[in-house]
């Protein structure tokens, strides 16, 4: 005999059921959830921000060290790595700002 295709395996007597139960959320519930998703949506936003929660790009220990020696400003330094969307500065950040403003570079 010819194998059994897949239109035979369900008899018409048979009904066909979901594996997961079917749940219908009235409005209010539907609204509030999109209220909570909006909600952690925008939280989530806050937190992937350039700036970071404090408000200041962070800057790293060698990133800092190095701007000591090479007598850059970290104010200007934190500045452009915010204008430039950078969520912290390290030591290849800093390279870049003295490539990119060669007359902030004491060190030069």
């Amino acid at each position: 005999p010819p194998p059994a295709s897949p239109s035979v395996l369900l008899q018409p007597s048979e009904p066909w059921t979901s594996p997961r139960p079917s749940r219908r959320m009235d409005d209010d519930d539907s609204e509030a959830s999109r209220e909570r998703s909006r909600s952690r949506s925008r939280s989530r936003s806050r937190e992937r921000s350039p700036a970071g929660r404090s408000g200041r790009v962070k800057v790293g220990g060698m990133a800092q060290q190095a701007m000591k020696q090479w007598g850059l400003d970290e104010d200007k330094v934190v500045r452009w790595a915010e204008a430039q969307r950078l969520p912290g500065v390290g030591i290849a950040d800093v390279e870049r700002y003295r490539r990119e403003h060669p007359g902030d570079d004491l060190a030069a």
